[in-house]
């Protein structure tokens, strides 16, 4: 299973910045996030199941000290 990956996020703003992840960039390729599957907090981070437009599941991970994203695929272990 593929290990975490830095990468950009474009996400929706609301009633608070970055709120839902609309875009996101693996391997140099941006993918459109289809639909959030679910969504969690954890005292230091936001975490996003997502389906992308390329009909594969991913986690994303949004670090709030840094503000920087990580992404890895889902595998069926998850």
């Amino acid at each position: 299973m593929r290990d975490w990956s830095r990468t950009s996020v474009q996400c929706y703003s609301g009633y608070r910045a970055d709120e839902s992840p609309r875009h996101f960039v693996l391997d140099g390729n941006e993918l459109r996030v289809r639909r959030v599957l679910a969504e969690w907090r954890e005292p230091e981070s936001r975490h996003f199941t997502i389906r992308a437009d390329d009909g594969k599941d991913y986690l994303l991970r949004q670090e709030m000290g840094s503000d920087s994203w990580q992404v890895k695929p889902m595998s069926k272990d998850d």
